[in-house]
């Protein structure tokens, strides 16, 4: 795992730092090396999640198309229904934020 130059995870939440393990683990798997490109640095929109610590971006360029979409699926499986994945095509790479969907206290 490496940080992009300039990359800041200053501020990430507690459940930004574990998905990056699970999703550094998968990129491991797959025989690829994760690079985050932006966590709480960066421009985003007005309520990017970015902003809160909720948020990172990982480096997809390196990988083919098929690889992708196997990433992708094996992230959303391991984060599981908290956390949203999203590829982005440009430039190319993954979002991961973690947005739940009920309150904490509710089972």
């Amino acid at each position: 795992m490496r940080l992009k130059k300039g990359v800041s995870i200053r501020g990430a939440s507690t459940e930004t730092i574990l998905a990056i393990l699970i999703v550094n683990s998968i990129y491991l798997d797959m025989g690829y090396e994760f690079v985050i490109t932006s966590c709480t640095d960066g421009t985003h929109g007005y309520s990017s999640e970015h902003y809160k610590g909720d948020a990172f971006d990982s480096r997809t360029r390196h990988m083919t198309e098929d690889d992708v979409d196997l990433l992708i699926d094996n992230v959303r499986s391991s984060l599981g229904s908290e956390f949203d994945v999203v590829y982005e095509p440009n430039p190319p790479h993954m979002h991961v934020e973690y947005d739940p969907k009920r309150p904490t206290n509710e089972l």
